[in-house]
């Protein structure tokens, strides 16, 4: 079994662009997900904080692919602001930048706009299983994918899922070639295995 570590790509501009792409994502203890977030573009697609989120009818194919261990919810949009940013040039330097400096306040320093946030589809989150192990050879780079091996012996089957010892997500073969046929703003890296199953 072919394991993968989920990954956002990474847009132009570093922080700045990340953040315009993909925002903020949080959660409470009682169970609600929301997103912060400039539009109107959205990905269909796209990891944040260890989890997958899905915009509209994107979750359709995901449902009928039958993924095991999955767990999808909806997600408020607590805050859209409007910020047409997919005009710019992707090639040149940023063409805007927060007073501040600061990437988040592409967000944080404008104002929630409803009509946008209605016109936009609904927003779904799918929640990692919690199952196998992670064995992580410290000594090797934070950025060095070769530093984690799964141990699936411990593994429930689960086609998208995180371990208790690491905030990463990872997904089956099953569940990659689901994802990588409904948007382009995931990357997906190849995970070693002990005790895999087939």
């Amino acid at each position: 079994m072919q394991f993968y570590q989920i990954n956002s790509k990474q847009m132009p501009w570093g922080d700045y662009g990340n953040t315009l792409n993909y925002g903020f994502f949080t959660w409470d203890e009682a169970g609600n997900y929301f997103v912060e977030r400039v539009g109107s573009f959205v990905p269909p697609i796209y990891y944040k904080f260890r989890h997958i989120i899905v915009l509209g009818e994107t979750i359709v194919p995901i449902q009928k692919a039958s993924l095991k261990g999955i767990d999808i919810k909806v997600v408020h949009k607590r805050k859209i602001v409007k910020l047409n940013w997919q005009k710019w040039d992707t090639n040149a330097p940023l063409l805007k930048t927060p007073p501040s400096g600061e990437p988040e306040d592409f967000i944080a320093n404008r104002r929630h706009n409803q009509e946008l946030a209605d016109s936009l589809p609904d927003f779904w989150v799918i929640v990692p299983a919690k199952t196998g192990k992670a064995i992580v050879d410290k000594s090797k780079s934070y950025m060095d994918v070769s530093r984690i091996v799964l141990d699936s012996s411990a593994w429930d089957g689960s086609d998208v899922f995180g371990t208790p010892e690491l905030g990463s997500v990872f997904c089956t073969e099953k569940a990659k070639k689901v994802f990588e046929e409904l948007g382009t703003y995931l990357d997906f890296f190849a995970i070693k295995s002990l005790n895999s199953l087939s």
